[in-house]
């Protein structure tokens, strides 16, 4: 299983969680990560034509706001479903984690 699937899988069981995706190509976004049952086999939603291994990192923040989106993520809930997988990097950012494959670089 692709890491990122894992991670995705994982972090589904924390309920809602709104993250800031991403990609090695340079496109950053705001998205809720999909329930495990809307988790694509190659992408991270069935629709959606972003595949797994484009994923660069994920910003978890404790709190977020966008435009009238008021959202807060339980990190520790975060942290604790992600630590069991050995691929990913979990690093302690201002306001929050960041996620990232080990061994790469994160921009």
């Amino acid at each position: 299983m692709n890491p990122w699937k894992h991670v995705l899988a994982k972090l589904s069981d924390t309920g809602p969680l709104l993250a800031h995706w991403h990609l090695y190509s340079g496109v950053a976004f705001y998205m809720y990560v999909p329930r495990k049952s809307d988790i694509g086999s190659e992408t991270i939603k069935p629709d959606s034509e972003v595949r797994f291994e484009e994923i660069a990192r994920l910003d978890i923040m404790r709190s977020l706001r966008l435009g009238g989106l008021e959202a807060t993520n339980d990190l520790d809930v975060c942290q604790r479903a992600v630590a069991s997988i050995p691929e990913i990097a979990l690093q302690e950012i201002e306001g929050g984690i960041q996620l990232s494959l080990r061994g790469t670089e994160v921009r």
